[in-house]
C-alpha cells in the first residue's frame, strides 16, 4: 500500500523501517511531519523507526549547491529534490523528495512527537538513525 495510505490499526508494529533515503518519501518539511505522526499511531508505546537519509549540505559539488541557492531563493529547503523514476519506456509522475541533515530531520521528528535516539553516519552524506516516541 502506499506509504500516504498506511491502513493499519494503532499499535500494530513494534519498529518501522525507512532505508533507502526513504524518510524523504514525504516530499516535504510539512508532509514528513504528517507521514512521522500517522506513524506514531500504527507503532507500539516503545516503537522505532529505523531510517536513512542523506545530508545535502555536505557537498561541493557546483550544480548542487546551485540547485540548493533556487531552493532557498524559492522559499525551499536546500534538499527538497523534484524527480522521477524511469525503467524503460515506465516512468513515475514527477514527485517531491526531501533530504534534510541529521540537526533538520531532528526538528522535523520533534514537531511529529519523535526524537533521534542514535545516529550513524556513512559515506557519501548518508546516515542512519532510530528514531524512538519522544516522551
Amino acid at each position: 500500500m502506499s506509504f500516504e495510505k498506511l491502513n493499519f490499526p494503532p499499535a500494530s508494529f513494534d519498529t518501522i523501517l525507512l532505508m533507502g533515503d526513504n524518510l524523504g518519501l514525504a516530499g516535504t518539511v510539512v508532509g514528513t511531519v504528517e507521514f512521522l505522526s500517522r506513524l506514531q499511531v500504527i507503532t507500539t508505546p516503545d516503537g522505532r523507526i529505523i531510517g536513512s537519509g542523506r545530508d545535502p549540505s555536505k557537498t561541493d559539488d557546483t550544480a548542487h549547491l546551485a540547485y540548493h541557492e533556487r531552493n532557498r531563493k524559492a522559499g525551499r529547503p536546500i534538499g527538497q529534490v523534484r524527480l522521477r523514476i524511469q525503467f524503460g519506456d515506465e516512468a513515475t509522475d514527477w514527485f517531491n523528495h526531501l533530504m534534510v541533515s541529521i540537526p533538520d530531520l531532528e526538528q522535523i521528528a520533534k514537531n511529529a512527537g519523535w526524537k533521534v535516539e542514535r545516529s550513524f553516519g556513512g559515506e557519501y552524506a548518508t546516515y542512519t538513525v532510530v528514531l524512538a516516541k519522544a516522551s
